[in-house]
């Protein structure tokens, strides 16, 4: 994720690693009304009925990897607002694993 101030523009880049595909989304100041961001966020909302742990992937996690803004790495607040299905969050620097739990309801 890096932040072009002659541009005003987010250049946020992903790599598949599954697939090799890479992927950049641009984002104008002018596309979000202006709005001044002072924080970078991921995001996994995971949104069902607290009995439905099974309907999750069976990897019970997902890795982002190499995070960086502005070429610098960032520290992390984790926060999880529900633990149904045993969610929660381990950050190291540059990565982040989501993890859950879809054999049962925790």
């Amino acid at each position: 994720m890096e932040y072009n101030t002659q541009t005003e523009t987010w250049m946020i880049n992903a790599l598949n690693t599954k697939t090799s595909q890479n992927t950049t989304l641009f984002i104008s100041d002018a596309n979000v009304l202006n709005t001044e961001f002072h924080v970078a966020m991921i995001v996994l909302e995971i949104i069902m009925d607290e009995s439905a742990c099974a309907d999750l992937p069976s990897s019970n996690s997902i890795t982002f990897s190499d995070i960086n803004v502005n070429g610098k790495t960032v520290k992390w607040t984790d926060r999880v607002q529900s633990s149904y299905c045993g969610e929660k969050i381990t950050d190291k620097s540059t990565t982040v694993t989501f993890n859950w739990q879809s054999s049962s309801k925790n």
